[in-house]
């Protein structure tokens, strides 16, 4: 507009300079009367004025729209295919997983076949060497009865020629025309031969073949929209096929699987009617061989009577008829075989073996540390210097009552051993009424140990005759012994009644006899063995006067019989002190015999130290039972198996923090075990010797200096019921009892025994002190001092520290040695490797036993401990309640959540109440 009106008056300038120049001419005109042309304005006019075009951007508005919406449909088409790819890759990874879950399955069950047909090789193989190990034996077993049988031939023969010659001599030298005389019947035996077979079986394993196949996805897009829209297409087609061959991959290694079962299968019906077969073989060479070892001993049987009896034959022809001592030299030879019988009751053989280790070192062995195993009549040295009811010169009054000669001029040798037989039983017999009147003179406790015995003694004296004799020894016991069933319920109900007959004793009696039933079993056993053994004995005795009988005149009766001389056995009094077992709190001159000791090792994992404890155990005391115990962790039942010992696996329980489950494990080996000490052994314990030290107290341990527990007082006070008299002394709290401690078993089933263990108040322990004494190294120091029994330091174990070869505390040279984290190089059993052939003795625990919080302390209740595993197996069998204070004090995330320790309660639920 500015530009338009300086236009406009220029032009009127213009206008009025002609008017000036003209204005003869023509008149001025008037501007506002002039019409001017319109002036179109500034197109497009930019901010200074001037003509400006629009932008390029809004140009192309319009294909900017246009590649925006393509841009946003080619990603969401993008998008589409990402999720299409991620679906496909999701639904190939599940179903991957089933097949490989499926076809690892199918494989585990072949090795599991392949492990059942292994073992059933090797049994095959270990059945073929025992077949012809026996076979080697009947061989040799039929060469030696062959010659045996040629010898009864040969013996048959010269028979023969003598009862010819004998007869030939008869008839010549008969002038006076006498009778013949008879001859001795002659007996054969008979051998048979046996064929024996040979079976060998071959079986072939073919190998499994699996299928491997490769898939390729290519392609390619003419256009962008047209290579994503084919491209989602593409990927779904390619999902479908992928699911396609990985569906035909599984079933052809599914089918593959199915032939390799299936052959294996095939090839374990094999192995099994191989070793079918050679089992029935193995049964077959043992009848042969128990067929041939019967007809050896009964040729040698008959050999030996054979050649006696030619020798008394030859002795009877070659003695004057006149002499009448030679009638009396052949009954007294009879008589000295019954006397030798007698002898194994009164000194040391099998009879009395049996019968003094039954009395001494079975359920008494823990009474008197020196009823060991030696002759009765050392024994009864001891019984005699201590005043007992019965001494020496008792015992031996009723051993020689024998030695009177119970014959009459015209008795039989028969009647005579028949006599002889009833005079043993006596001797039998007063051994049996003499430990009746000395276990009268201890305590409750050990006549309730006692009892067990009695209990199985008394179906002894039904067996064989005369057990009037001890029966009038102690009436009460065998007329309620009689009267009752004896379950462990009827033992302790019998034991109550007879308490005020024994004397005051301890208050715990029902656990004492509890322990005591455990001995009646083998009591049983050995009193019963040993008069088998007696009287098979005396019936050969008999067998033998019979049969000398049968052609041995009687005396004459005008002949002195001659006196039986026993100069074996001695007065108790005139035994050297040397004759005694040596002294048990002495010292040991060389290692004390393994038998006296059974091995616990507590264990959970780490199978290269278990099985390699187990083995050194093993080869240092080689008679020793051993029982492993698994708190919920490996199964080495195998092991055990392989190595005879026994093995229980328990639920898990953290027992090292939890006293109620650790006690009754230790208390279950005891009764296993049934050895007179228990050593406790832990994975990283090593074993370097026997037992060189014998143990002085009930229990001892590692040295631990310096170390005193709290509330010493009032464990005291619990102990004097027992014990009167007893003090905590600093010793036993020094003593660590770890790994290479010992126990005696008598201490653990009283101190360890579910009541006892439960007379102790633990809250209190907890609350004064601290959660230290559920620990069970602390926990045991606390409940063996309760029952007053004895813990000292034992030398034969010692604790290593940082110094590689000088124990902190304990001797150099000690059978065990326990070790400290700190030990350098770590443990030494930890870092042994497992040997190939050692896998498979073990296995992994069940998979229910591993559960969280496993590991937790103070987390144990009876309820939970039977809701989780079924029973009360390994644990005690009464209920324990943790106190509130306790509860506060070491959880006390309890007061403001839900419990979520699954040993102590229900997963959100309250703690539980025992």
């Amino acid at each position: 507009m500015k530009l338009a009106k300086i236009v406009a008056a220029s032009l009127v300038c213009k206008l009025e300079a002609v008017a000036i120049e003209g204005k003869t001419k023509e008149v001025l005109p008037d501007p506002n009367q002039v019409s001017l042309p319109s002036v179109p304005g500034v197109v497009d006019a930019g901010t200074n004025g001037f003509p400006e075009l629009p932008t390029v951007s809004t140009m192309l508005s319009d294909s900017a729209q246009t590649l925006n919406g393509i841009s946003s449909q080619a990603q969401r088409l993008q998008a589409q295919m990402l999720t299409v790819q991620q679906e496909n890759a999701a639904r190939m990874q599940r179903q991957k997983a089933v097949f490989d879950r499926k076809l690892k399955e199918q494989e585990q069950k072949n090795l599991d076949v392949v492990k059942e047909n292994a073992l059933i090789a090797k049994t095959i193989m270990e059945t073929k060497k025992a077949n012809e190990d026996l076979l080697r034996h009947a061989q040799s077993l039929q060469k030696g009865n062959s010659l045996r049988h040629n010898e009864l031939k040969l013996l048959q023969d010269q028979l023969a020629a003598a009862q010819k010659f004998l007869t030939e001599s008869v008839e010549q030298t008969d002038d006076s025309k006498a009778k013949e005389l008879d001859v001795l019947a002659e007996e054969k035996a008979t051998s048979k031969s046996l064929s024996l077979l040979a079976l060998s079986s071959t079986s072939e394993t073919e190998p499994a073949e699996k299928i491997e196949a490769k898939a390729g996805e290519t392609g390619e897009a003419e256009s962008l929209l047209t290579m994503l829209g084919s491209g989602i297409k593409a990927l779904k087609k390619q999902g479908q096929e992928s699911e396609a061959k990985l569906k035909s991959l599984f079933l052809a290694d599914f089918q593959a699987g199915v032939r390799r079962h299936k052959a294996l299968l095939n090839q374990q019906k094999v192995l099994k009617e191989t070793l079918e077969t050679m089992k029935t073989y193995h049964a077959r060479l043992e009848s042969a061989d128990k067929h041939l070892q019967a007809t050896q001993t009964t040729m040698d049987g008959r050999l030996h009577d054979g050649g006696m009896f030619m020798q008394k034959l030859s002795e009877l022809t070659m003695a004057h008829p006149e002499d009448p001592r030679h009638f009396v030299q052949m009954r007294s030879s009879v008589k000295a075989k019954a006397d030798n019988v007698l002898l194994a009751f009164c000194n040391t053989n099998t009879a009395s073996h049996h019968i003094t280790s039954t009395l001494t070192h079975g359920p008494l062995k823990s009474l008197n540390p020196e009823m060991q195993d030696f002759p009765l009549r050392s024994y009864h040295r001891i019984l005699g210097s201590r005043n007992r009811l019965w001494n020496s010169k008792d015992y031996d009054s009723c051993a020689l009552r024998w030695q009177s000669d119970p014959h009459s001029h015209g008795q039989s040798h028969l009647a005579w051993a028949s006599a002889f037989q009833q005079n043993a039983v006596e001797v039998f017999s007063c051994a049996l009424m003499q430990q009746c009147h000395f276990m009268q003179l201890h305590d409750c406790a050990s006549k309730a140990k006692f009892l067990a015995a009695l209990a199985a003694m008394h179906l002894a004296a039904n067996i064989v005759p005369g057990g009037h004799i001890w029966r009038s020894a102690c009436p009460d016991v065998i007329q309620r012994v009689e009267a009752r069933a004896w379950s462990s319920a009827t033992f302790l109900a019998l034991a109550r009644e007879m308490q005020p007959k024994v004397g005051r004793g301890s208050k715990s009696l029902p656990a004492m006899l509890q322990s005591a039933c455990l001995w009646m079993p083998s009591a049983y056993a050995s009193v019963s063995g040993a008069v088998t053994a007696a009287s098979a004995a005396l019936d050969h005795s008999m067998r033998r006067a019979e049969s000398f009988n049968a052609w041995t005149p009687a005396p004459p009766a005008d002949v002195e019989l001659a006196e039986a001389q026993l100069a074996e056995i001695q007065q108790a009094e005139a035994l050297p002190i040397e004759a005694l077992p040596p002294n048990v709190a002495g010292p040991a001159e060389g290692p004390l015999p393994s038998s006296k000791f059974g091995f616990y090792l507590h264990v959970y994992a780490d199978p290269a130290a278990v099985i390699h404890q187990v083995r050194q155990v093993k080869h240092h005391f080689p008679d020793s039972p051993i029982y492993v115990m698994s708190d919920g962790g490996m199964d080495f039942s195998s092991l055990c198996k392989q190595e005879k010992c026994t093995f229980t696996l328990c639920p898990p329980a953290n027992d090292r923090w939890h006293p109620w489950p650790f006690f009754r494990r230790i208390y279950d080996a005891a009764l296993s075990l049934n050895t007179e000490y228990l050593i406790m052994l832990e994975p990283d314990n090593t074993v370097h010797s026997p037992v060189r030290r014998l143990p002085q107290h009930d229990v001892g341990g590692v040295h631990v200096p310096n170390r005193a527990f709290q509330l010493a007082e009032h464990v005291e006070k619990l102990a004097q019921e027992r014990v009167p008299g007893f003090r905590w002394s600093a010793e036993s709290m020094q003593a660590g009892l770890c790994g290479g401690a010992y126990f005696r078993t008598e201490a653990v089933l009283d101190a360890f025994s579910d009541e006892n263990v439960m007379q102790i108040d633990w809250n209190l322990l907890g609350e004064r002190v601290d959660k230290e004494i559920f620990s069970s190294d602390f926990a045991m120091q606390y409940a063996l001092a309760a029952r007053g029994w004895r813990v000292g330091i034992w030398e034969e174990v010692a604790q290593m520290d940082k110094d590689k070869d000088v124990p902190l505390a304990g001797p150099a040279d000690a059978a065990f040695r326990h070790y400290c984290s700190c030990y350098p190089g770590g443990k030494p059993t930890y870092n042994l490797q497992l040997r190939k052939e050692d896998e498979d003795l073990f296995s992994p625990a069940p998979q229910e036993y591993t559960v969280p919080n496993s590991n937790c302390q103070l987390c144990y209740n009876l309820d939970r401990y039977v809701e989780n595993w079924g029973s009360a197996k390994c644990t005690n069998r009464l209920g324990f309640t943790y106190s509130q204070k306790l509860m506060d004090t070491y959880h006390p995330e309890l007061k403001s959540k839900p419990c979520d320790l699954p040993f102590l309660c229900k997963p959100d639920g309250p703690v539980g109440r025992s």
